[in-house]
């Protein structure tokens, strides 16, 4: 278990811990593979374009989705199906002026890879979009 999750799961419930180590443990898993998917698509098939900060892209949404889903688990326990949506809806809208915010710094700062990284960190927002949509789905037919 890393850092991020033994923090964020000490003050859950034993039920909410196993419920929540589940998703961290699936979230991993996710955020390896996807970003070793990148890796090897950026670094093989267009070499001349990879950039040095390729790994910040992956650690970025795999943090995010743990914080994010720790904070639905919590206020899982502690509200009605409103308050878990506007959670999600929340973490959702930073989630957007975040990235958005991430890709017009790196667009600004570094102009010759900033093509390649816009697209990456493009697909890695949608499939982790993916991810917490159907995390969220499956949250509120538990309700």
């Amino acid at each position: 278990m890393n850092v991020i999750t033994t923090l964020l799961i000490m003050n859950l419930s034993p039920q909410l811990k196993k419920e929540f180590i589940k998703e961290a443990l699936l979230i991993t898993i996710i955020s390896i593979v996807v970003g070793f998917i990148g890796y090897f698509v950026v670094f093989f098939l267009f070499p001349e374009r990879y950039f040095e900060t390729y790994p910040f892209i992956p650690i970025f949404f795999y943090s995010y989705a743990l914080i994010s889903g720790y904070q639905l688990k919590r206020k899982e326990l502690n509200s009605n199906k409103s308050g878990t949506l506007k959670v999600f809806l929340i973490n959702k809208v930073i989630k957007v002026v975040l990235s958005l915010l991430i890709l017009f710094i790196y667009i600004l700062t570094c102009k010759e890879t900033a093509k390649m990284f816009s697209l990456v960190f493009i697909a890695f927002y949608f499939v982790f979009l993916i991810y917490d949509t159907w995390f969220f789905s499956k949250l509120q037919k538990k309700k």
